[in-house]
């Protein structure tokens, strides 16, 4: 659960992700974005009681957008 206080913000929640995501792929994984999301979700609903995005489509347009 390392840095989720940066998940608060949209911006630093995708941050986060595609960090995870590029360490996933430095250790030879190619877990899809929706599971990494997902764990991310978890994390965050966890700790805040509440999603960060209402839906993996949110996130991957908000993702997008940037």
């Amino acid at each position: 659960m390392e840095d989720i206080e940066k998940m608060v913000s949209k911006d630093g929640f995708i941050g986060q992700f595609w960090r995870r995501v590029h360490v996933d792929r430095e250790l030879g994984r190619s877990t899809p974005f929706r599971v990494i999301y997902e764990r991310m979700e978890s994390e965050f609903l966890e700790r805040y009681g509440c999603r960060r995005f209402p839906s993996y489509d949110a996130f991957r347009y908000h993702r997008d957008k940037h």
